[in-house]
């Protein structure tokens, strides 16, 4: 039983180890890739950055290279430059550019994209600020809501996005008694 019970921690130290190893190496081969102009690679490269994986956490590395990732249309990579910058996450909180982002990935069909932009619409901006730490940024923004409301187009972003399978806008427009 002792001896079982051995196998068992070294197998797993093991595991640990090549998992650690891996993810290195994952994170090595799509720095090199993404440095030959790879867009997958570029956003592979800030997913690690952005979870610690491969390498040390860093979320304005990360989002240095979704960026880049973005500017060659990866829409995973413009998902996460929009969310970015509506949280002010590894780049300064920026409504506009977070709104510039998501209207792109919207028009390339992904459902986060469209939801957040038919949440903007609607006016509904929680979805854009974050939290209390961005209060003083709310106010400096706020004309950039109020000026731009327009129901029928958020809650046609918002039921595009719903037919993508995005759960977030099935749920809202649920609540708000609309079909998709």
């Amino acid at each position: 039983m002792k001896r079982y019970i051995l196998s068992l921690l070294v197998l797993s130290v093991s595991l640990t180890a090549t998992a650690q190893t891996s993810d290195k190496e994952t994170f090595a081969r799509n720095h090199e890739l993404a440095q030959l102009g790879d867009p997958t690679a570029m956003y592979n490269v800030g997913k690690g950055y952005l979870d610690g994986k491969g390498v040390a956490k860093d979320h304005g590395e990360a989002f240095k290279w979704f960026l880049k990732a973005a500017q060659m249309n990866n829409v995973s990579a413009i998902e996460m430059v929009a969310y970015m910058y509506g949280y002010g996450d590894g780049t300064d909180f920026d409504l506009l550019e977070q709104i510039y982002w998501d209207r792109k990935g919207a028009e390339m069909g992904s459902g986060y994209c469209m939801c957040d932009l038919g949440l903007y619409y609607v006016g509904f901006n929680g979805i854009f600020y974050g939290g209390s730490e961005f209060d003083e940024e709310i106010e400096d923004e706020k004309y950039v809501t109020e000026q731009f409301i327009d129901k029928k187009k958020g809650l046609d972003w918002l039921k595009k996005s719903a037919r993508t399978g995005y759960k977030f806008a099935q749920g809202y427009l649920e609540g708000l008694k609309e079909t998709w």
